[in-house]
Formats: structure tokens, sequence, C-alpha cells
């Protein structure tokens, strides 16, 4: 299994902010439910949060120095006018894999429209273009029914909107089970945590403690 986390740039003149406070918890208790022993690894233990931004530079991470850099302990990604991304291009994680995980991340974007993301589960693919991955990704997006929803880049695009409850089937497709509404509404231009948890097939994406998204997938994890 791969994960990485994506400064998805669309949209020219875009600027995408992470702050310090970027932490993975590993979790050994597999198929668990979200909400059960999150503080727990498989032995029962308190799991610890590992640090994936050292809050001084990029070491551990890969991507194109011309859009990526850190600024007061903040991982700032800019994209200009005058030189737009051809592609959706990656901030790479190089630590490594893991299965089960809890991922907290704070972002904020600013500039209005544009949009970004964060990718986990995923694949490099050198195939397709300098510092592109495949894979699921947690939308940050100004748009309240797309920020926090599944996407699969590269793939099956849009699987389940802000607020939906889903079941993915053994063919891939998405089926709605319920709602969680769509209140409140974020700003995309300030901070907010986002937070991805991951256990055997079900996920969960939630920004500043609301769930925003929940599904158990058949897909494979890695």
């Amino acid at each position: 299994m791969l994960w990485r986390i994506n400064g998805r740039m669309k949209f020219n003149a875009l600027i995408l902010a992470l702050g310090s406070a970027l932490a993975l918890v590993s979790c050994g208790d597999n198929g668990a439910s979200p909400d059960k022993g999150e503080k727990s690894g498989g032995d029962g233990k308190p799991a610890k949060a590992e640090a994936l931004f050292n809050g001084k530079d990029l070491t551990g991470w890969k991507g194109n120095a011309a859009n990526w850099k850190v600024e007061n302990g903040t991982i700032v990604g800019t994209t200009t006018d005058e030189a737009p991304l051809p592609y959706n291009q990656f901030l790479i994680y190089e630590g490594d894999p893991v299965e089960d995980f809890i991922l907290t991340a704070d972002l904020k974007l600013t500039s209005d429209g544009n949009n970004s993301g964060i990718q986990y589960r995923a694949s490099v693919r050198p195939d397709l273009g300098e510092n592109v991955v495949s894979g699921y990704q947690c939308d940050m997006h100004p748009a309240i029914w797309a920020n926090g929803m599944l996407y699969d880049e590269k793939g099956r695009g849009i699987i389940c909107k802000r607020g939906q409850k889903v079941v993915v089937t053994e063919e891939g497709k998405a089926k709605v089970v319920g709602s969680l509404g769509e209140d409140p509404e974020f700003n995309t231009g300030e901070w907010s945590t986002y937070k991805i948890t991951a256990r055997g097939n079900h996920i969960t994406h939630e920004v500043n403690g609301c769930l925003l998204y929940t599904s158990p997938s058949p897909r494979d994890r890695g």
C-alpha cells in the first residue's frame, strides 16, 4: 500500500499551505470501525503519532522545487499564470508505506476558486509524467458538495460527494445508503484540520471534527 499527499493544482495562481500539524498514526487493529480503538494499536497500547513534516525543510518529500517550498514552518505549494502546470502534479511523501492509518493535516488555500487534496493508498505513476500518482484522494474544494469528497485520481473520478454514506460494490460502483448532511460550510481560505481514517476497507474523511464521508470499499489496499 502506498499513500501520498498532493498539491493538485488544476488552475493558475494557486497557493496551497500545509501547516506543521501533519501527523500519521498507524493502526494495528485491521478491519475495526473508525470510532473503535482509534487511539490504540493492535496490541492494545496507545498508538504513536508520527510527524511527517519536520517544520524546517522538505526532507523526506519529493516534488518540483519550482512549486514547493517551506516558509515559516509551513509547506507552501504555488503555481502562476506564467508557469502553469501541464497536468496534476503532487508533493510525495517518501517514508515507509503503511496499511491502516489515521492522517491529520492542517490546510488552507489562499486563492479563491481553486482546489487541492490529499492522496492516499496511491501509486506513483512515472509512466504518466513527473510527480504523478493515482489513487484515492480527499478533496480540498471551495464547493460545499466537493469539500472532503472521495475522488479516484487517474481512475473512476468522483466516487462519493460530501455528505454521502456509500457502499462500493465489487464492480467498483458507489451505492448511496445514507446521508451525513452538508452542514457546516467550511472556508477553504482559512486553516482547517483534515482527517482521514483508513482501517481495512472502511474509510472516513473529516474536516474540523465533522464527518463528511464514510464508505466501506472492497478495493485492494495497495
